[in-house]
C-alpha cells in the first residue's frame, strides 16, 4: 500500500485585482482579487470582499511534497469552466464574470474564480483536489450580491471559510449547496 501524499500548506495577502461592481448600482459593494502564491504553490479559488478597499485578507495556498501518485496525483488543473454570472446589464465600469472550476472525475473544485470580461478564464495555477482528500463543509458568511446592479442574472458570493476564497451562487436565495475543502483542515 502506498503512502498518502503529503500536502502543505502556506497563505498569501499577494492579490491582482481582478474585478470588482463599481458603477453596478448594486446595494453591496464588491472587489474580486486572483491570489498570487508562492512559487511552486497552487490557488484552490479566488478571494473576494466586500468593499473596495485593498485587499485585507489572507488566503490559503496548497502543493504536494511528497508521495504524489503520477497515475492519481492529489492536485490537478480543471478540465473546463462554467459560467455562472456575468454582470451584463448592470452598467459596471468593468465587465466581469465569475466561473466554477469542473474537474476531472474524482476530483473536487473547492473555490471559484472571477474573470474580467466573459471571456472563459485560464489560470494555470487553480488546482482540483482528489475527492478522497477533501471534506465537504458548508458556505461562510455573504461576500457581496448583485442585487440592484440591473444584470440579467443574479449571483450571491459567499466565503469558503477555510481557505478564504468564494464560492458564487447564481440566485439570492440562502445557500442550500456547500463545497469542499482539504480534509486536513477539517475538525472532525
Amino acid at each position: 500500500m502506498s503512502l498518502p501524499p503529503v500536502i502543505e500548506f502556506s497563505t498569501t495577502s499577494k492579490f491582482t485585482r481582478v474585478w470588482w461592481d463599481k458603477g453596478s448600482g448594486a446595494t453591496m459593494d464588491g472587489a474580486f482579487y486572483r491570489p498570487i502564491p508562492r512559487e511552486g504553490f497552487f490557488i484552490l479559488g479566488d478571494y473576494g470582499q466586500g468593499n473596495y478597499l485593498e485587499p485585507t485578507g489572507t488566503v490559503l495556498t496548497i502543493r504536494v511534497v511528497d508521495n504524489d501518485d503520477p497515475k492519481n496525483p492529489a492536485l490537478v488543473a480543471p478540465e473546463d469552466y462554467r459560467l455562472i454570472y456575468k454582470d451584463k446589464g448592470s452598467g459596471a465600469d468593468e465587465d466581469g464574470s465569475f466561473w466554477a472550476p469542473v474537474p476531472p472525475f474524482g476530483y473536487v473544485a473547492c473555490g471559484h474564480v472571477i474573470q474580467r470580461g466573459y471571456d472563459k478564464p485560464y489560470i494555470p495555477n487553480y488546482r482540483c483536489l482528489r475527492h478522497d482528500l477533501a471534506a465537504a463543509v458548508g458556505l461562510g458568511g455573504l461576500i457581496w450580491d448583485d442585487r440592484g446592479s440591473g444584470a440579467d442574472m443574479n449571483v450571491s458570493i459567499y466565503r469558503v471559510n477555510q481557505l478564504n476564497v468564494f464560492y458564487a451562487i447564481p440566485s439570492f436565495s440562502p445557500p442550500t449547496e456547500g463545497t469542499f475543502v482539504p480534509s486536513v483542515l477539517v475538525t472532525p
